[in-house]
Formats: C-alpha cells, structure tokens, sequence
C-alpha cells in the first residue's frame, strides 16, 4: 500500500519522504521500494547512521533540488540541513 500511495505521489509531481524506525528497515524498504518501481526510473535514496557525512549531504542536496522522488529514512535525518523542493505542478 505504501508503495502505491508513493508512486502516485510522485507522479502527481511531489517528493515522498518515507519516515521508519529502526536502521535495518531503511535499508530493507529501500531495497523494496527500488525493485518495486525499478521500471519508472525513479530516484529513491535511503539515510541511516551508516551513510558517511558526505553521502548524507549528497543526499540532502539532490531532495533539494528535487532529483530525489522518494527518501527512506531513520528519525535522525529530520534536521534542519533536509529540505525539499517546493511544490511542482504534476507532469512535469
């Protein structure tokens, strides 16, 4: 279910930002939600405490500017560096 509301999300020309509790299940989400929607070429990024400093800000960077579709992650990267793009009109 999550998966679908997602995807329609992101067609609909807005960013997902998927919120889990534990370390492991980002990555396993992550690895669903990629193989899952493998044939629309979606950008989906996962953060856990085991991404380096520099892949983080990568990260955070890419949701910025809006190449990020779908970001899996722990509580500790809701922070202030996150920011997402604003909101797109949907088809584009």
């Amino acid at each position: 279910m999550a998966i679908r509301a997602a995807f329609k999300a992101v067609t609909d020309g807005k960013q997902v930002a998927i919120l889990v509790p534990t370390t492991i299940l980002a990555l396993q989400h992550y690895k669903t939600f990629s193989d899952r929607l493998a044939q629309f070429k979606l950008n989906i990024e996962y953060v856990n405490r085991f991404k380096s400093a520099k892949e983080k800000k990568e990260i955070f960077e890419n949701t910025k500017q809006g190449k990020v579709d779908i970001l899996i992650g722990t509580q500790p990267w809701l922070s202030a560096d996150l920011k997402f793009r604003g909101p797109r009109p949907a088809g584009h």
